[in-house]
């Protein structure tokens, strides 16, 4: 009796384990797991940026929309130079222009990837635009037009000029169409005649438009926008992001009518990566860093 109740002890602690394991790596760790558990292409792997030695003591983060500015030849920025050539080639019969960029939830990079995307496209002389259509966080604003007085809503209103609406980040040629203090507005502003509008005239003016929109999960804000642009960026964190709620939210905007051209994978622990054999890219990343300027 104490053998089988020591067995069946065992057995039960076996599965706890197992359990535990599989809820601990819940996340997304390679490019081949991203397209296995979600069904869509993965299109970029962005790195995380290592705080450095005063951020470390502090307990703050390296903005990757700043590092590509002030590190252009670096790992990082190249990875938005792979994601800019993906978005370029993502249409089969036509040139892609607009992208509403997102995720299942907050905190998931989609704000960043808006940035950095965009600087370094602008970079590269394209004429980008990046749009804040996060009507309750306002990331987009907050980080690069703070204190703007006249924005999206104003122009969909009629009390602004697009013109006049329109910031331009000084050190990278990135032109921002913002949200001001009083974004928030109960009227269904992105399915109405005016925002279709404005999509159509930024369509004209510039290469590239990213619109950065609210998390999936959390409002229905981005599904309306899914269905009006040309593809959707999908934003995941590596190891982090709850593959459910990345499903759930690949659903609903598929059901939207959403072109889901590709997901991110942000945040890639490089070192944790290579070292438990989550995919050869990242074993040899050691090898050709070389090419890079961290």
């Amino acid at each position: 009796m104490n053998l089988a109740f020591g067995l069946a002890l065992a057995g039960l602690g076996a599965a706890l384990i197992a359990l535990l394991r599989e809820i601990l790596e819940s996340g997304l760790r390679t490019e081949a797991e991203v397209e296995r558990k979600l069904g869509v292409p993965h299109i970029a792997s962005v790195p995380k940026l290592k705080p450095g030695f005063m951020g470390g003591l502090v307990g703050k983060r390296q903005d990757p929309g700043e590092y590509v500015l002030n590190k252009p030849l670096s790992s990082i920025a190249e990875s938005y130079r792979a994601l800019r050539s993906g978005l370029k080639v993502a249409g089969l019969d036509k040139p892609l222009s607009i992208f509403a960029v997102t995720s299942a939830l907050p905190g998931e990079g989609k704000t960043t990837t808006t940035i950095a995307l965009g600087r370094i496209a602008a970079q590269a002389a394209d004429r980008v635009l990046a749009i804040d259509c996060d009507l309750r966080r306002r990331g987009l604003s907050t980080a690069l037009a703070p204190n703007a007085t006249t924005g999206m809503l104003e122009v969909l209103a009629g009390e602004s000029s697009l013109e006049d609406a329109i910031i331009v980040d000084e050190r990278s040629d990135l032109h921002v169409l913002p949200l001001t203090l009083r974004a928030f507005s109960p009227k269904d502003l992105f399915r109405s005649e005016a925002f279709k509008a404005l999509l159509a005239r930024v369509r004209g003016q510039y290469d590239l438009v990213l619109l950065d929109t609210a998390p999936v999960m959390a409002v229905a804000d981005t599904r309306a926008i899914a269905g009006l642009v040309d593809g959707v960026v999908f934003s995941v964190e590596w190891g982090r992001s709850p593959v459910g709620a990345a499903r759930l939210s690949i659903d609903a905007l598929t059901r939207a009518k959403g072109n889901i051209v590709g997901v991110v994978l942000n945040a890639i622990d490089i070192n944790r990566q290579a070292r438990y054999g989550y995919g050869a890219y990242y074993t040899y990343y050691g090898s050709y860093q070389k090419y890079y300027t961290n």
